[in-house]
């Protein structure tokens, strides 16, 4: 998980350029090829760092959002049960009348259609 949709991307072009620039380095002792290993070096890095402060802040949210969850549910939760309560208590009300209408309706084809 990185914070650059193009940084995997780029992590798999740089880890073949900087195979190349450190093969050069080591063999002709460049320090062209020298920079640009340690350029490339610090971007994986940066990418590394990136990565791995989304992944903290993610996981601060869920802390949050965990401990908000506890105290509702310590200050308000018996109330939200009692609504939760009545809203479940409506919603099976409803459907069962839905259900008796259309067994309903389906009697009324079926006895029509006897009568045609």
């Amino acid at each position: 998980m990185c914070h650059d949709n193009d940084c995997n991307d780029r992590n798999r072009n740089q880890q073949s350029n900087h195979r190349r620039h450190r093969d050069n380095f080591n063999n002709n002792n460049n320090f062209r090829d020298a920079q640009q290993h340690r350029d490339q070096d610090l971007n994986q890095f940066e990418c590394l760092k990136m990565s791995m402060l989304d992944i903290t802040e993610e996981a601060f949210q869920e802390m949050v959002k965990d401990k908000v969850k506890v105290l509702l549910q310590e200050k308000i939760g018996q109330k939200v049960d009692e609504i939760a309560e009545e809203i479940v208590d409506y919603y099976v009300k409803t459907k069962e009348s839905e259900l008796q209408h259309a067994k309903n309706a389906d009697d009324l084809d079926r006895n029509l259609r006897k009568k045609l």
